[in-house]
């Protein structure tokens, strides 16, 4: 194995420099992927242990003012703050419809719009949030293949170019073997 590892050393050193260069972009680009992986694993793994507690805490609360106030707990946690945003609309709806002194059905129809466009907003943002930087792995994925295929036929074309002057070196030395014997 350790010849192996040698040899692919040897063979990547002993490349021009263009091969290099992608080699070089193709390892940046798989320690930049592994890195946004792991940070997602984290970022994904806090944002279900926050959304459990979240929900926990909103099935077993007595009023949606308790649950807003420890929301700031949760702020990892997409559900809890769609219910934030949800929350705080609902607040600015409940206000204005005291200020004017409108019915209960007048407030809903009207401020329900409000709250729903709230929520909408929220979800988009906190979708968003989640995917964040996982457009950089498709693209290193989609490109990376090439990368390789390149870097193969150019360790290949590099090689049949080695073996072409090992063969004509190997002639020339036969052919001064031929010589020398001739001239004794």
């Amino acid at each position: 194995e350790s010849s192996m590892e040698q040899n692919a050393l040897s063979l990547a050193l002993g490349t021009g420099p263009v091969v290099k260069a992608v080699l070089m972009i193709l390892i940046f680009a798989s320690i930049l992927s592994w890195t946004i992986i792991f940070a997602k694993w984290l970022s994904f793994k806090q944002s279900r242990k926050e959304t459990e507690h979240f929900l926990d805490l909103f099935w077993n609360a007595k009023s949606l003012d308790s649950i807003f106030n420890e929301t700031k707990n949760f702020s990892a946690s997409p559900v809890s703050n769609i219910f934030r945003a949800g929350y705080v609309e609902f607040q600015k709806v409940a206000a204005k419809g005291q200020e004017s002194g409108a019915s209960n059905a007048t407030m809903a129809g009207a401020g329900l719009e409000n709250v729903e466009r709230a929520l909408r907003k929220a979800f988009v943002s906190e979708s968003l949030k989640l995917e964040k930087n996982t457009p950089y792995l498709a693209t290193i994925a989609s490109t990376a293949n090439f990368g390789f295929t390149f870097m193969s036929s150019a360790s290949r074309h590099c090689r049949t170019a080695s073996m072409q002057r090992n063969s004509l070196s190997g002639g020339a030395l036969a052919a001064e073997q031929v010589i020398s014997t001739a001239q004794q």
